[in-house]
């Protein structure tokens, strides 16, 4: 009891003197109300769970507020709309949501917001969040089990990092009401020029002939990541990247152990989009195993991409025994005498035991590199 009466009587003090930043990162530190009724306030970080008596009417004041981090349980949430309103200069939100058990509709507007960080843990019911921010320019999701929604485009996004399997494995399967709403949400998402999307490649748009209505086009959308649990996965993808025409930076990381799911032989699409014609610099392809169909892949990458600076793989074949850097070797061989378009594309391989490069095979050398990647 003593000590929280000592913290209360420091946090009163230090309000008094009109501070500007108040970071608490200790879980168990009490935070007094006259921390959320000082008004010089212009960063507040909070790294615990709060009681939902400091959210209510009339106890929040922080007119100046531009950055606030919070952690809320189920029944802070029921105050979120006064405390939003309580910061009219916001521009930097993140939320931890914790330990949901209810289902519960979250809206969060903010006018003047630029950046939004939102992080669902231990949720057990598919919540709604509605996003009210009119000028946003960066977002950033981790939650698996939510339906998202924008109550208008945010054509001022500019980054995007979506993550929807978060705290749990890949479930390829998902509802078919869930996908379609997480495709709705990603959809606006069309003015973004770094997009790092961790979901079944499905929800992103794709040109469809059995479907009617017109194609989003991702026509800023520069540097794109994205997750896939299988090489038949990529043919999605290539679909998709019909609507994304001036990409220059692909990312793709490939499910763990997708090769033990899938079977049969890939085969390369008869043609490739344009971006892949002549718009596409850098490749990075991550969690290959240095299968058959790898590099049926990978040659078809460097068949189809005229204009290729850089293309990075990442393989892992198995542990540092004989016949596993034998396999190695043998795929890092294979994988720089692929045909190129791009004479001037270099290829990097990054494995277990191997890490070299077009240029070093070129002088007969593959560079032994314990370090991991």
């Amino acid at each position: 009891m003593k000590r929280v009466e000592h913290l209360d009587s420091c946090f009163r003090l230090v309000c008094r003197r009109n501070v500007e930043e108040i970071k608490v990162l200790f879980h168990d530190i009490h935070v007094p109300a006259c921390v959320f009724k000082c008004q010089s306030l212009v960063v507040l970080e909070l790294d615990r769970m709060l009681s939902c008596s400091l959210l209510r009417d009339r106890t929040i004041h922080l007119p100046n507020l531009k950055k606030l981090r919070l952690r809320l349980d189920s029944f802070c949430l029921r105050m979120m709309g006064n405390l939003l309103s309580s910061c009219p200069l916001l521009e930097d939100l993140r939320l931890v949501f914790d330990l949901l058990k209810d289902k519960h509709d979250v809206k969060i507007s903010a006018p003047n917001l630029k950046l939004l960080d939102l992080e669902m843990v231990s949720a057990e019911q598919h919540n709604k969040i509605i996003i009210d921010t009119p000028i946003l320019e960066n977002l950033k999701i981790r939650d698996s089990s939510s339906f998202y929604y924008f109550v208008n485009n945010p054509t001022q996004l500019v980054t995007a990092y979506i993550d929807f399997i978060y705290g749990r494995a890949c479930d390829w399967l998902g509802a078919d009401d869930y996908f379609r709403v997480l495709a709705q949400f990603v959809q606006p998402l069309s003015s973004v020029s770094n997009l790092d999307l961790k979901c079944s490649i499905e929800i992103f748009p794709y040109p469809d002939p059995m479907k009617d209505g017109a194609m989003t086009f991702f026509h800023g959308l520069a540097c794109f990541r994205t997750l896939l649990n299988s090489n038949f996965a990529w043919d999605k993808l290539l679909m998709s990247l019909q609507c994304v025409p001036n990409l220059t930076d692909l990312e793709v990381t490939m499910e763990h152990n997708y090769s033990r799911n899938y079977f049969g032989n890939w085969c390369a699409p008869d043609s490739a989009t344009d971006c892949f014609l002549s718009k596409l610099k850098k490749i990075t392809v991550r969690q290959l195993e240095g299968c058959d169909n790898d590099l049926k892949l990978l040659e078809y990458i460097l068949k189809n991409t005229i204009v290729l600076e850089e293309l990075h793989v990442y393989v892992r074949i198995g542990s540092e025994h004989k016949e596993d850097v034998r396999k190695e070797c043998k795929f890092c061989e294979a994988l720089f005498k692929l045909p190129r378009s791009s004479l001037t594309a270099e290829v990097v391989l990054f494995g277990g035991y191997i890490k070299s490069s077009t240029n070093a095979l070129k002088n007969g050398l593959l560079k032994k590199d314990q370090t991991q990647f």
